[in-house]
């Protein structure tokens, strides 16, 4: 996600149900994680690297590393 920068919530392909997509990605947004835009009947969501970075820095980058590091096992 955070190379694509905003995506809609229906090109997210993740193999569980949509409402549980839906679930996660409400607590993202509303922990402060992710920011969602609204464009028509789209709702794009994108990482809040800026805002993440300022108050935990080097936290997100610790995250997604380790995430791309057991992606590739």
């Amino acid at each position: 996600m955070r190379e694509a920068g905003e995506r809609s919530c229906g090109d997210i392909d993740f193999p569980i149900a949509k409402s549980t997509v839906s679930h996660h990605t409400r607590t993202l947004r509303e922990a402060g994680i992710v920011r969602t835009r609204i464009q028509g009947t789209q709702r794009l969501l994108s990482i809040r690297e800026d805002d993440l970075e300022a108050r935990f820095p080097g936290v997100l980058n610790a995250v997604l590393a380790s995430y791309e590091q057991t992606e590739g096992q």
